[in-house]
């Protein structure tokens, strides 16, 4: 997945998780855009063809819903809480993306939430097993 990684989001252990599953990575840091405010990163996104990736998730709905009639690359956010038990670690972050993928979600013209694909992949059913 091609990601342009808001400032708020951008920690170095995050960015190196997606990189090394897979993802096409580019936070605002790379590009020099750390001071940009929240709709010139969003275009910027739509000229690189890459999904945001934010913490930022007020600001980011308004741009989809602003944007979603003429079309854009999709928002992912997350949610952050003050219950930490709620709260998404890089891990999970990773993890997400990887069940939005394996469920061929459409993220072009879409605001997913992160947290709503929080979920581990049950293991495969053993040997046996019968579905009645």
């Amino acid at each position: 997945m091609k990601l342009l990684v808001d400032e708020d989001t951008k920690a170095g252990i995050l960015l190196s998780r997606l990189r090394q599953a897979g993802h096409d990575v580019v936070s605002t840091q790379d590009l020099g855009k750390d001071a940009a405010l929240d709709p010139e990163v969003f275009e910027l996104a739509q000229r690189l063809g890459r999904v945001v990736l934010t913490k930022n998730t007020e600001d980011y709905f308004d741009l989809h819903e602003k944007h979603k009639a003429k079309g854009h690359f999709g928002v992912l956010a997350v949610y952050e809480d003050a219950d930490p038990d709620k709260d998404m670690s890089y891990k999970d972050i990773v993890q997400a993306l990887a069940n939005i993928e394996g469920a061929d979600v459409v993220l072009a013209n879409n605001f997913q939430t992160l947290n709503a694909w929080n979920w581990k992949l049950a293991p495969a059913p053993s040997k046996g097993y019968k579905d009645v």
